[in-house]
């Protein structure tokens, strides 16, 4: 019988009883020797019980914390270890799970295809970080840096074992709906505001497109958002007439107008193409409809921009955007000569590093190149490819299990939406199969599937796919 983590476990006298015992009897050496510490773990407790009784509430909050738009919270500092909060929900949740599996009479762990592709990715990581430190001589804290990030693709095997019926289902979906609107409600008010918004994090940069000024804002939650703009445009050209179409529709041109300000020409055409995906499977009559919707709740929302935001600053944001637009059509313009130059010089220098160590790579955050950016250029161990990242760092040995983990994902998602009976999840897996899809494009010129907090999204979503693969359905 597969083990699925339930509230109504915590009864059970052979995990509560032992564990509370060893419990207090950590507390009690931990206050003799470090009082403070003592107090944070203390202090912690409360919510780790409610995590243990909720986790899909867990789940949630990992990815807020990780792949939305806040500044870091601190570290709890352990010898050469640091802490973030979200690190300890997650190590809390995975070890309740195996402790589950393994002390529960019948139980057993979930499994799904993706689980050894996953495995084996993480086992090269650990890997990548044993060569890294004792081959390479990279200082331990800058390494584990590198595992942090990648370590939360781990929350796919919490989202199979936590999410076990269609009310958690749609609870985790409209959560990460509400989270991307958080994203871009941050974004544009961090825009508006000239980035001077203390809470908000992500990189802000003062631009001028042909004497039009605007502040461009990039903040790490946007692959969640771009994920999430392909679910409710799946479920509004796919779903019954029982959901609440002009809300999601209204969030789907929300989203669609924060990306856009994001004055970033990768995402508007990873945008395009997925939306071209989407309307491939699209009934014609359906199509028609949205777009009626669309052209009726447009101009409501340039009325309202007009009404909120500032004269000058609506107008030199509308200039711009019209002008960076115009570049996607533009070849020289869109393709810098010296962008594709710097490109091409990183990729030789990456091939050179993974000829000699092919096999299992150089280790993680080890360098790869000299510093050619100019004498600011610090992430010698950057490269804008996610997949020859992997194949540098970890060799065959993580892009193997890596590739085999996303592609599968694909292959799963396409082959087995039509085939789910609930029309909202339907849409919804189709949605998110497209958006892991187009993140994946987008990882040929960058780093967003290993160098991004939001492989938490990534794993939630994938998961999420599976967990609803597995659900008997319910009208």
């Amino acid at each position: 019988m597969a083990f699925i983590l339930t509230s109504k476990n915590i009864r059970n006298p052979r995990i509560s009883l032992p564990g509370f015992i060893l419990a207090g009897i950590f507390l009690g050496v931990l206050i003799s020797r470090s009082p403070n510490l003592a107090a944070v773990i203390g202090f912690s407790l409360p919510l780790l019980l409610f995590i243990f009784t909720k986790p899909a509430w867990g789940i949630i909050t990992v990815v807020f914390l990780t792949a939305s738009f806040l500044h870091e919270l601190p570290y709890l500092s352990i010898g050469a270890i640091s802490f973030h909060i979200s690190d300890g929900i997650l190590l809390f949740l995975i070890s309740t799970v195996i402790v589950r599996a393994f002390a529960v009479p019948g139980a057993s762990f979930v499994r799904t295809p993706l689980d050894i592709p996953l495995l084996g990715f993480l086992f090269a990581v650990f890997v990548g970080l044993l060569i890294a430190v004792f081959v390479q001589d990279i200082p331990f804290n800058i390494a584990m840096r590198q595992v942090r990030i990648l370590a939360y693709y781990s929350i796919f095997f919490l989202v199979t074992h936590c999410i076990n019926d269609l009310k958690k289902i749609k609870m985790l979906i409209n959560s990460l709906f509400i989270l991307a609107a958080l994203v871009i409600a941050a974004l544009i008010l961090q825009s508006f505001s000239g980035g001077t918004i203390p809470f908000i994090s992500g990189y802000m940069a003062g631009n001028v497109i042909m004497d039009s000024e605007f502040v461009r804002v990039g903040l790490s939650g946007l692959p969640l958002v771009l994920i999430c703009m392909m679910a409710i445009l799946s479920v509004l050209l796919m779903s019954g007439p029982s959901s609440p179409k002009y809300i999601l529709l209204a969030e789907f041109l929300f989203l669609s107008a924060g990306m856009v300000l994001t004055f970033t020409r990768s995402y508007w055409i990873v945008m395009l193409l997925c939306f071209s995906f989407i309307l491939r499977y699209t009934p014609f009559a359906r199509r028609l409809k949205i777009l009626f919707s669309m052209i009726l709740l447009v101009p409501v929302s340039y009325f309202l921009l007009i009404a909120l935001v500032p004269a000058k600053t609506f107008d030199s944001y509308g200039l711009a955007l019209t002008k960076r637009f115009m570049t996607l059509f533009q070849g020289r313009d869109t393709l810098k000569i010296d962008t594709v130059a710097d490109r091409v010089t990183e990729y030789d220098y990456a091939l050179q590093e993974i000829k000699s160590s092919p096999i299992y790579g150089i280790g993680l955050r080890n360098d790869y190149r000299p510093a050619f950016y100019g004498p600011d250029d610090q992430l010698t161990w950057y490269i804008h490819n996610s997949y020859l990242w992997v194949l540098k760092d970890m060799g065959f040995l993580g892009l193997i299990p890596f590739m085999i983990f996303y592609i599968g994902s694909l292959v799963r998602g396409f082959k087995k939406w039509n085939s789910v009976e609930n029309q909202f999840l339907r849409a919804i897996v189709l949605g998110n199969t497209i958006g892991i899809l187009g993140l994946m494009l987008f990882a040929l010129q960058g780093g967003v599937l290993v160098n991004s907090w939001n492989t938490s999204v990534y794993g939630c979503v994938i998961g999420l796919n599976e967990v609803i693969y597995k659900l008997k359905a319910v009208e």
